[in-house]
């Protein structure tokens, strides 16, 4: 048989000793950097283990959720970890009743999406010295992180018996028959799965909060080694023992240790039905029960006297606080919480709030990924060697040896894999059962299976290497002692290699979400001088309330719609006396107030919205504005963490927040919409009698005549239900900044220090700082190119070119009736339909009209342009004399987008609006054109070119051809 190297397993165990200390290193700066309460239901679980150190006893439960202890519902937690913790609490005489007033009102929990508000509580007075409190949570964190060193300790005596460095009376091996790798050949293994267990950032978190789920972690893991040692032969008197009261102890610990005892006594069962010998099983599973029910039965039985129930989860979860049951609900639910159950698997911290960056959960996926490939490659090999077995046996000579088969010799360890996958199982149905009664798929509780995660992973990724390693070592020159090549040194070389660069990868995750993700989450407010102010950034000068100066505001002049607008303010809170309590007078009644942004977008309306005003010539070229408010972004100071009354005196602070940027509001119907007018178009087909067979407006093809409401059902179907939606095109938002009291429900009054430069605007100047921003679509969006790639293109302005113009659509729409010329006026009108050459008939009289035009920005005007629309007659010698009306506005009408905002690749659709005078005659046809000029004095027209680069006459391009129609008022 090969020999192995003795001296393996006591090398790892010097190696071990190493990742201990490492790993009580970075949960202990997990616990100085997150700030205290900020994991998960952490402030409930500290009020639980003080009401112990306080009392002396366990908190009771009422089902009047708003009587309860500032614990909630933690308060029916099981009392080991809080019984360990609560001397830690007496010894700091820590003595606080409630943290209502410590909440962050804004704060984000749940939603690790938005940016800024991660603090789940405002942190003032916590800095070195540390008060009591703080040193109470941060005393019992160092208890969790002993709890985790035990779980690490644990993992890996799991992980060097899967992997096999384990010995005694029945050592098990991953294979028979010649060339056999023994057990300590494969440390490496299990250091690496030790080392994606302990290194994880998630588990780091854990490990350093004030929570019971380090000790239902660290008894899962004991428990699992123990069960580990019993399935290998090692069953003397202390490991039945220790294993009797680890999992006498889960239960106590969490209710999910349950599953612990479950597990165990299924274990304990298999393992005797293996070993053929049920009077072992019986005496074990005995032990275990009868120390569950010594250490833990109390408390259960207490559940039952107080609440009626075992768990006590009709105490914990009363009627309207948990989630109501509706299963069909619950399932389409389910995906979203099991992908939020993963996530936080790795990495989201805070209370649900701070996630890794998108591209780490990318790898991670990959990764694991990779791992599942790895065992599915192992496992189709398994089956080849079986059956290459099968094939080659000869006869009855003796029993198939699948290791000395054409396979690795490392196999992997599937009865142990399997094992520990039937634990997860566990888990996972006893969490599908929590969440059916809750919200809340957290990774941390499934943090008791984490180790048998880890090590199936690093076994896939081993799975991955060079195959059929050690059958080759009994070729090569010295390879029965390990010597060659292909021998146990190659093996331990890639074990090495493999946990190497797995200890490297998992510390530096966890270091960079330390420092990358949660450290500048929780981080204090910066001061600077105000010379240090960036020359980027905007002085404004303005003062809110009493004292708080707003000197300057600094953010980008461009974001995309559905992003994040990155804003900078420079505030400073002057000094001076606080007010007789003693409290900074910062607001008119001394409280403090939140930093309030918002987004607000300015569109147009149509004709239904303005009716008084529409018909006046100049609303067919300007229309009418309304403003869609933005969700308002309410915040402390520092990204939620620090008052106003508790920034530092007579210092600017530097204070970034990132506002959500809202999806652009549609000002023009849905591409394929037809462009007409539906009452007149209903009325038109109905003037043919009926005949729809055929006729293709844009949307679903009309069926029959022999149906008469074929039409009504397609125009029910068709019409667009609201004009706002459409085509995204950029807008200049206005950006609001204004403090809010959130007691009073008002807004601080604002007043200048100095000169303002470009000051607020607004009705509410006394109130608000106004910004421009332009909100650009998203550039995934091909609503407007499909739209105007079917466009004629018309001109190009601007020599070199600034902008091109292309007619996208004709329709023509008057107050009263519109003659139609059937049936050319009812063809699909909109994108490519009219073709913009063709004459339109109109009613002559008080009519208003529109031809829809695309503006493709080639790069940004040097000036700010103006549009001019001009009626003119044909025919004629083409001078002035023939313009019979001229018309100027914005050459983009959906909302407030001036041309001084234009860019490169910007795409705008526009109704350029024109009117019909009385002195229009009839039969007569006449040209409506268009061109641009600036709006600075005595500014020339920019020049105009055809699609064919000839030069327009007058700069002018042709947009629309009209005839009048005789007739009147």
């Amino acid at each position: 048989m090969l020999q192995t190297k003795t001296h393996a397993a006591p090398a790892m165990r010097r190696v071990l000793v190493p990742l201990l200390v490492a790993f009580a290193l970075f949960a202990t700066a997990w616990s100085i950097v997150t700030p205290v309460f900020e994991a998960p239901d952490e402030s409930t679980h500290f009020f639980v283990a003080q009401h112990i150190a306080r009392t002396g006893r366990l908190p009771v439960q009422t089902i009047d959720v708003a009587a309860r202890g500032p614990w909630e519902q933690e308060g029916s937690q099981p009392p080991l970890y809080y019984a360990l913790a609560a001397p830690l609490l007496h010894a700091t005489g820590v003595d606080i009743d409630e943290l209502d007033s410590r909440v962050n009102p804004q704060n984000s929990m749940g939603f690790p999406a938005v940016v800024g508000n991660d603090n789940r509580f405002v942190h003032v007075g916590e800095a070195w010295p540390w008060p009591a409190h703080v040193w109470a949570v941060r005393l019992a964190r160092g208890l969790s992180t002993v709890l985790g060193l035990v779980a690490v300790a644990a993992t890996w005596g799991l992980a060097a018996r899967v992997f096999g460095g384990h010995s005694g009376p029945r050592s098990h091996r991953y294979s028979s028959g010649p060339a056999t790798v023994s057990a300590a050949a494969r440390p490496w293994l299990a250091l690496a799965a030790t080392a994606l267990f302990a290194f994880n950032p998630q588990v780091l978190a854990t490990f350093s909060a004030l929570s019971n789920d380090p000790a239902i972690i660290a008894l899962a893991a004991l428990a699992l080694w123990l069960l580990a040692r019993l399935w290998d032969g090692e069953d003397d008197r202390g490991t039945i023992v220790g294993l009797a009261i680890v999992v006498g102890l889960a239960p106590l610990a969490k209710v999910s240790g349950l599953t612990v005892l479950a597990f165990a006594l299924a274990t304990v069962a298999w393992v005797a039905r293996r070993r053929r010998d049920a009077r072992w099983g019986l005496r074990v599973g005995s032990a275990i029960a009868a120390a569950t029910l010594a250490i833990s039965g109390w408390w259960y039985l207490r559940n039952v006297r107080l609440y009626g129930t075992l768990t006590g989860l009709s105490a914990m979860l009363p009627e309207g606080v948990g989630r109501e049951l509706n299963l069909a609900r619950w399932l389409v639910g389910l995906p979203a919480e099991l992908a939020g159950l993963w996530r936080s698997s790795w990495g989201i911290f805070g209370w649900f709030t701070l996630p890794l960056p998108e591209w780490a959960f990318a790898l991670i996926a990959v990764a694991t990924a990779l791992a599942g490939l790895g065992l599915l490659r192992a496992a189709l090999r398994g089956l080849r060697t079986v059956r290459y077995a099968v094939r080659s046996r000869d006869g009855d000579a003796g029993p198939i040896h699948i290791a000395s088969a054409a396979s690795p010799r490392l196999s992997v360890p599937w009865s142990r894999l399997a094992w520990l996958g039937l634990w997860w199982a566990l888990l996972f149905v006893a969490l599908l059962r929590w969440l059916l009664l809750v919200k809340g798929a957290h990774g941390r509780l499934m943090m008791p299976a984490w180790g048998a995660v880890a090590i199936a992973l690093v076994a896939g990724w081993r799975a991955l290497g060079p195959r059929d390693v050690q059958q080759r070592a009994e070729h090569e020159p010295g390879g029965s002692d390990g010597v060659g090549p292909f021998g146990t040194d190659a093996v331990f070389a890639r074990d090495r290699a493999l946990a190497g660069a797995l200890i490297a990868s998992v510390a530096t995750l966890s270091l960079g979400a330390l420092l990358g993700v949660v450290r500048p989450a929780f981080a204090g407010p910066r001061a600077i001088a105000e010379a240090d102010i960036p020359a980027s950034a905007e002085r404004v000068d303005l003062r809110f309330g009493d004292r708080v100066e707003l000197l300057a505001v600094e953010h980008p002049e461009r974001v995309v719609e559905g992003g994040l607008l990155p804003i900078t303010l420079y505030w400073r809170v002057a000094e001076g006396a606080a007010g007789d309590d003693g409290e900074a007078a910062t607001a008119p009644d001394g409280r403090s107030g939140l930093v309030a942004l918002r987004l607000d977008q300015p569109v147009a309306v149509g004709p239904e919205d303005a009716p008084e005003t529409w018909p006046d010539p100049a609303a067919a070229v300007r229309l009418p504005m309304r403003i869609v408010p933005g969700e308002a972004y309410l915040s402390h100071p520092v990204r939620g963490a620090v008052p106003f009354d508790a920034l530092p005196r007579g210092v600017i602070v530097v204070d970034r927040h990132h506002v959500p940027v809202p999806a652009l509001a549609r000002t023009l119907d849905p591409p394929g919409t037809p462009f007409v007018d539906w009452p007149d178009l209903v009325a038109a087909v109905a003037a043919t009698g009926g005949d729809t067979d055929g006729l293709d407006v844009g949307g679903p093809r009309l069926v029959s005549r022999a149906d008469p409401d074929a039409l009504r059902r397609f125009v029910a179907a068709g019409r667009p239900a609201d004009a706002t939606r459409g085509v995204a095109m950029p807008v200049a938002a206005r950006l609001s900044v204004h403090v809010y009291d959130r007691a009073t429900g008002e807004r601080w009054p604002l007043a200048a220090l100095g000169p303002v430069v470009d000051g607020p605007t607004a009705p509410d100047v006394r109130t608000e700082l106004e910004r421009s921003v332009v909100i650009a679509p998203d550039p995934r969006r091909d609503d407007g190119a499909a739209l105007v790639a079917h466009s004629a293109p018309v001109a190009v302005f601007g020599d070199p070119p600034i902008v091109g113009l292309s007619v996208l659509s004709a329709a023509t729409s008057a107050e009263g009736e519109i003659v139609l010329d059937l049936p050319g006026m009812l063809r699909p009108v909109s994108a490519g339909g009219l073709d913009y050459s063709l004459p339109a008939r109109i009613l002559r009289g008080p009519t208003w009209s529109t031809t829809r035009v695309a503006w493709r920005v080639e790069r940004a005007p040097d000036a700010d342009l103006a549009l001019f629309v001009h009626l003119r007659a044909t025919g004629g010698a083409g001078g002035p004399a023939d313009v019979l009306a001229t018309f100027d506005g914005e050459p983009a009408s959906h909302a407030d987008y001036p041309s001084r905002s234009w860019r490169a690749g910007d795409l705008l659709i526009a109704d350029v609006g024109w009117a019909l005078p009385m002195e229009a005659a009839p039969g007569r046809p006449y040209l409506v054109q268009v061109g641009l000029y600036e709006r600075s004095e005595g500014a020339p027209r920019l020049p105009a070119f055809g699609p064919d680069g000839t030069r327009l006459p007058d700069d002018a391009a042709d947009l629309t051809r009209v005839v009048v129609e005789g007739g009147g008022y």
